[in-house]
């Protein structure tokens, strides 16, 4: 842990105090967390945190950099059509001039959702600049609920590369991720923008910028629907492989092609080639000039791709030396919440090194325990939930077993065995906890079904259970019926075929 924090601090120290450029601060990072972990225990070698650092920079990159690359050239697109003008001017015409920070607002969350911070800063920030002249409302007082927004998307809203990454590390489900992103980051970027833009004002005078906008002779401007339609077309097409998944229509041939079109890749191919046309051909715009936003979009997000490579590189380097496990015992130590401990170590990051995005990438590939033993939870649901992991090729690097925190629903259900989601009464119902070291072991041996030391519990537990079918070398069983050398106890050299042993006691001798 200590030599975790080391590595941190050098990186801060290396970007904030020394200037350097933060790939380089990152790779030196990792080295010197490697150089310190090899220097005490010497169970890592230098070619090994190298090739660890290498192998995280590029499954980050395989896994997202397709996603990133349509996103910026879809918001490219968006940026050079006047979109967000044409945005601007009907959401003041509807809501009135007497609501501009409503439509500095929407004009936001519209352009936030598709492209990244910077871009759709430079997309909105004159608009801002030119509403606040006209009105003569303060500067702050415009900007910074703008800037909230902007922030709340890029951090949880694909196709941004931040949410993808997390995304990816996770394995959760795009569309469903892109749900909660509206219902819980909308609310938060609207309450907490307006909110410090007010207390802002009051403190710090801030005068509005100097602005000439440039003017495009002959330059035609989407519709408004049509830029509107434009701009939520790769998230209703992602949303489309979720709704299948709701309804449980995989096998039926519409949820075949809503699972295709809603696959993050295609839906955003799908959402520039459309943007080609309605920001592109539709205004007037040559082949030629579409293959130079293209370009330009590509060449401007060069860095940032290295960056999210090495952040995930960094990320690739603790676990090899076993800091996401110390982090985990220290959170559970802690009575931390996982949901707020991950907070914490992400929020930390994005302080050391001014990056939304290497923060979200070195926080998720090490902060991705599954919990064990928690309160509502049978043996039989965490046998379903290692067969339902094996099936879909999940494999845990690191469980986190459940531990009662303050102020969590969980910790009730833990001390008092009742469902707290639902009215408490005498007769109100009772919830399973799992309390005894025994059990919460093999929660946990359930949930790390392809470790080896795990089978011997594993297959006592099925056999208890009645399901000895799950045992066998078969992809449908859960645990094969041999053991490894070296493992579960089993002595060095020994392989043999697990048996059945029998109890006899005194009074139950063997026939």
């Amino acid at each position: 842990m200590l030599y975790a924090l080391i590595a941190i601090a050098v990186l801060v120290g290396l970007v904030t105090w020394l200037k350097l450029n933060p790939f380089i601060a990152l790779l030196l990072s990792s080295l010197a967390l490697g150089a310190m972990v090899v220097g005490t225990s010497g169970t890592l070698s230098m070619t090994e945190v190298l090739k660890a650092f290498q192998t995280g920079f590029g499954n980050t990159l395989a896994g997202t950099g397709t996603i990133i690359v349509l996103g910026v050239v879809f918001g490219k697109l968006l940026a050079e059509s006047g979109g967000a003008g044409v945005l601007a001017k009907r959401f003041i015409q509807v809501l009135g001039p007497d609501r501009i920070g409503l439509c500095i607002i929407l004009l936001a969350l519209c352009v936030g959702m598709t492209t990244w911070f910077a871009v759709g800063l430079l997309l909105i920030l004159p608009i801002v600049i030119t509403l606040a002249k006209e009105t003569g409302k303060p500067f702050l007082l415009l900007v910074l609920p703008m800037l909230s927004f902007l922030s709340v998307m890029h951090g949880l809203m694909p196709p941004h590369p931040g949410p993808v990454i997390a995304i990816e590390a996770l394995k959760a489900d795009m569309g469903k991720v892109i749900l909660w992103a509206l219902v819980l980051g909308i609310p938060v970027a609207a309450i907490a923008g307006p909110f410090f833009a007010k207390i802002a004002v009051k403190r710090v005078e801030v005068a509005t910028p100097e602005f000439t906008p440039s003017v495009s002779i002959g330059q035609t401007l989407p519709t408004f629907g049509l830029t509107i339609f434009t701009v939520l077309l790769p998230v209703i097409l992602l949303l489309t492989g979720t709704l299948v998944e709701l309804l449980q229509a995989k096998e039926v041939l519409w949820g075949k092609v809503g699972l295709f079109v809603g696959h993050p890749v295609i839906a955003l191919l799908l959402s520039v080639l459309f943007a080609m046309w309605a920001f592109g051909k539709r205004c007037g715009r040559t082949a030629g000039e579409l293959l130079k936003f293209s370009e330009q979009s590509v060449a401007g997000i060069g860095m940032t791709l290295i960056l999210v490579g090495a952040g995930g590189g960094f990320a690739l380097v603790m676990r090899t030396a076993g800091v996401d496990k110390q982090l985990a015992e220290l959170a559970a130590s802690a009575g931390l919440p996982l949901l707020v401990y991950g907070w914490l170590v992400s929020a930390f990051i994005r302080v050391a090194t001014g990056s939304a995005t290497v923060a979200i990438t070195v926080a998720s590939g090490f902060i991705a325990p599954v919990m064990a033993a928690h309160p509502g939870t049978s043996d039989v649901d965490m046998m379903h939930l290692a067969i339902w992991l094996k099936k879909n090729g999940f494999r845990a690097d690191q469980v986190q077993t459940f531990y009662p925190s303050p102020m969590a629903s969980a910790t009730s259900m833990y001390h008092t065995t009742r469902n707290p989601l639902r009215k408490i009464t005498r007769d109100s119902e009772k919830v399973d906890v799992v309390k005894g070291e025994k059990r919460r072991r093999l929660h946990k041996a359930f949930l790390r079904y392809h470790d080896a030391n795990n089978w011997p519990t594993l297959r006592e537990a099925l056999r208890r259970m009645g399901r000895a079918d799950l045992i066998g070398p078969g992809k449908q069983h859960l645990v094969p019926a041999w053991q490894p050398a070296g493992t579960g106890g089993m002595k060095e050299g020994q392989r043999q075929p697990f048996r059945t042993q029998h109890v006899r006691s005194k009074r139950n001798p063997r026939p």
